[in-house]
């Protein structure tokens, strides 16, 4: 019996047979169901078959909008991406991907995400909150949030290790001298700039660097806004530390360019360090020293949603979640100079 007519004989048009046999969105769980149902009823379950292989053999990569500040203005998570994909593959594993915005209707996104064809999901949650949670609590496959650690939920991540990014940074700018050190601070919230912002203070307290709210500036999160600010700041502060660490590289570079603006040189003047070794980091006027954080970030991600998956075990009452950290390099470079 040909495709056509097996959707002739379910009323059905080959267009919606099509989508359900080769687990493509589109179509609402009870139509799905219904066809499923009919392929069974006329002898023909066997299609089903190939519908199991091709779920078990996809995994999702979602992307997670609040706002948009952090990942409009950033292609880091299209190269974690890249070698997601690459990963997956070797491991024989497809992979979709799916955005999830909050700014839009939620209700439909979480009907279309509950029908795709998954074994599981990689949510890449950078911007989410915690109440965030509750749009994947009902999704039918296990999810691994990734880029935020959730350390007080029982759901599975995969995070930076945020803190031992900040105590390598300072633990260099001492080593070269540097007692008197400022944040650059970004104005637009994520939870990873909240633990950078917590391990700053405390690695500053393990290496006895001086540390002054005053030398805290808040920056956007974007290379012309943050250099902007950053003019604004330069002319209301005249005590001034001799470094500055950042949430990331793109306020670094603005802070730098602010910097440069005002006559001083880096890093005669000031040693600046950022965070995440973005592509721009390198190529800059100044290089900048950085931390990189994209070693085995995507490749945990994978290795910790299969293991979810073959666990089959989805409810939060029997699951008990696995959180990783992922380390973190110093990459030295030619924003930092040496106190004598």
């Amino acid at each position: 019996m040909t495709q056509r007519e097996i959707a002739k004989k379910l009323n059905i048009s080959p267009a919606t047979l099509s989508l359900v046999l080769n687990n493509k969105p589109g179509l609402s769980t009870s139509m799905r169901e219904r066809v499923i149902t009919g392929l069974q009823s006329i002898g023909q379950g066997a299609l089903l078959k190939s519908i199991d292989s091709i779920i078990n053999k996809n995994v999702a990569f979602i992307v997670f909008k609040r706002s948009g500040h952090i990942l409009d203005q950033s292609p880091f998570f299209s190269l974690i991406t890249e070698s997601m994909y690459s990963y997956a593959q070797t491991l024989g594993y497809n992979m979709i991907m799916a955005f999830f915005d909050v700014r839009e209707e939620t209700e439909h996104q979480i009907a279309w995400l509950r029908t795709l064809s998954c074994a599981g999901a990689i949510v890449f949650a950078t911007e989410m909150l915690n109440e965030d949670l509750k749009y994947f609590s009902a999704l039918p496959y296990p999810c691994v949030f990734m880029d935020n650690f959730f350390e007080n939920r029982n759901v599975d991540s995969v995070a930076v290790d945020n803190s031992m990014g900040t105590f390598q940074l300072l633990e260099y700018l001492t080593s070269m001298g540097h007692q008197k050190i400022g944040y650059l601070k970004s104005s637009n919230f994520i939870h990873s700039f909240y633990e950078r912002d917590m391990g700053f203070i405390s690695a500053c307290l393990h290496f006895g660097a001086k540390f002054k709210s005053d030398w805290i500036f808040e920056l956007p999160f974007s290379v012309e806004a943050a250099e902007k600010e950053m003019l604004h700041h330069l002319k209301n502060n005249k005590i001034l530390p001799t470094a500055f660490v950042s949430d990331d590289d793109i306020i670094a570079i603005g802070a730098i360019r602010a910097l440069e603006s005002a006559g001083y040189t880096i890093p005669k003047d000031f040693s600046i360090v950022g965070f995440s070794n973005r592509p721009t980091s390198e190529y800059g006027v100044v290089s900048l020293t950085t931390i990189d954080i994209k070693a085995s970030f995507g490749s945990t991600a994978i290795k910790q949603l299969l293991s979810r998956i073959e666990s089959k075990i989805l409810t939060p009452d029997e699951m008990v979640s696995v959180k990783s950290r992922i380390g973190t390099k110093l990459v030295v470079r030619d924003s930092v100079a040496a106190i004598s």
